[in-house]
């Protein structure tokens, strides 16, 4: 367990938080940077960061967390090979996402987080793996630069019922404001294809390669 403290002005409908050694303030819809936390209390401590949201400012006041990433900067297990990789990333870019699937798919099945909340941190991530992968390119002028960009399956897997108007998922929620994001998100994927093209060299080979389709079910 990880005690922490929030300071509510509803009037201003800020929240000002205190956790560990980081101190933020947060207005309604709105996510922290990533924030360090620390797991003690045996021999050992465990090193994690998450994001804050809150979720509503009436009455009960609400607060959305991630699910808990291992820390890049401080890996209690190695996430990377080299395992300094990680480490070297993280001290020259910042904090990333490092959970296998950390897009928060399950908070939106539960409505904990709504469809607005969902897209945000799947374009916070699809960002971090982009500077990532630009990056890599920039430093490998030869040899192989692979990257996975996932938000396309994430949106997909919770955005597909935009698609259809009978989905039975459809029930009692909006089926207007978000019918747009899975192209969205592939006009997205198509910037980083042309930003890759743009730094491709007249002897590269460029691969973009799919996993699976997507189809209701």
């Amino acid at each position: 367990m990880l005690p922490f403290s929030v300071r509510v002005d509803r009037g201003s409908r800020r929240a000002h938080f205190e956790i560990g050694d980081a101190a933020f303030t947060l207005g309604a819809d709105e996510y922290s940077p990533w924030i360090p936390v620390e797991f003690g209390g045996g021999r050992a401590t465990a090193h994690g960061f998450c994001r804050f949201r809150v979720t509503s400012f009436d009455d009960p006041f609400q607060v959305y967390v991630t699910p808990i990433n291992l820390d890049p900067e401080h890996p209690d297990m190695p996430i990377s090979d080299p395992p300094h990789f990680a480490i070297a990333l993280a001290k020259l870019q910042g904090k990333f996402a490092t959970l296998g699937l950390a897009e928060d798919t399950w908070a939106l099945n539960e409505r904990v987080i709504d469809e607005k909340a969902f897209l945000e941190q799947a374009y916070l991530i699809h960002e971090e793996r982009r500077t990532q992968f630009l990056h890599a390119l920039d430093r490998n002028p030869s040899g192989a630069v692979a990257v996975v960009f996932d938000a396309t399956d994430r949106i997909q897997h919770m955005f597909w019922r935009y698609r259809d108007p009978e989905h039975p998922a459809n029930a009692g929620k909006d089926t207007t404001a978000f019918a747009d994001a899975i192209e969205d998100i592939y006009a997205a994927g198509d910037q980083v294809v042309g930003e890759t093209l743009a730094k491709a060299g007249p002897g590269d080979v460029v691969l973009v390669i799919s996993d699976h389709g997507f189809a209701n079910f």
